[in-house]
């Protein structure tokens, strides 16, 4: 483990994860081993997601009583842009220590934010910031979340879904999983060769389709004011 930490410190990440490697061959239940491993493989040299995802889940596996592992894992699929997942995650956290609610619903938060349900991000900013009165940074997070879920529920009256489903799969469930990012993606990219519905063509966006899910991503590439 020592050795690990020194390749680390040398931005030499295969030789970490090695060396991690041999450590956990005597002590193959060593939770903050997987861990590490996990996030030597996310280093930006590496960037392996599957066996970053693999590692962090064989954390939780190790350790099933730790709220760490499942956080952990957590803040990785909200930075991979899966937030159902993540939400998943961060409240199998809360179930194993409450200590770590501030940090939950921090992570819940971002990723509410990420699915464009600002309300209920807002909701959880809020909790966070009660458990972290002087977090400054927090609160200014949370006024700006407050203000832009405001605009974001005026700007969406009147819209709705043009599909009730898209590619089998309910609209809102779409932007839970992926992310407002997946409002950019064409029925072509998304569907493949399935027909699109009528009076849309394979080119036509998700946000097109999809309108009122999408109302957070097409409420940010709107034109400034």
């Amino acid at each position: 483990m020592g050795r690990a930490g020194c390749y680390a410190a040398l931005e030499r990440p295969h030789d970490e994860i090695a060396a991690y490697r041999t450590a956990l061959s005597l002590k193959p239940d060593d939770v903050r081993l997987w861990m590490n491993i996990g996030i030597a493989y996310s280093n930006e040299h590496i960037d392996d997601v599957e066996k970053a995802e693999e590692a962090f889940r064989q954390a939780v596996s190790a350790a099933p009583d730790d709220a760490r592992p499942p956080l952990t894992l957590g803040r990785y699929l909200a930075k991979l842009s899966r937030p159902a997942e993540a939400i998943e995650q961060f409240y199998d956290a809360a179930l194993l220590n409450a200590d770590y609610f501030d940090e939950v619903k921090l992570g819940v938060g971002t990723a509410r934010a990420q699915q464009g349900r600002l309300t209920e991000a807002t909701t959880a900013f809020e909790s966070a910031s009660r458990m972290k009165p002087s977090d400054a940074k927090l609160k200014a997070s949370l006024e700006e979340m407050r203000s832009t879920a405001a605009k974001v529920e005026a700007y969406s009256v009147g819209m709705s879904n043009a599909l009730t489903e898209l590619c089998g799969t309910p609209c809102q469930d779409v932007i839970d999983a992926s992310g407002i990012s997946v409002c950019a993606i064409s029925w072509a990219d998304g569907c493949g060769d399935a027909p699109p519905p009528d009076g849309f063509s394979a080119q036509s966006t998700v946000a097109e389709l999809c309108g009122l899910s999408c109302a957070f991503y097409l409420y940010s590439q709107r034109p400034p004011e």
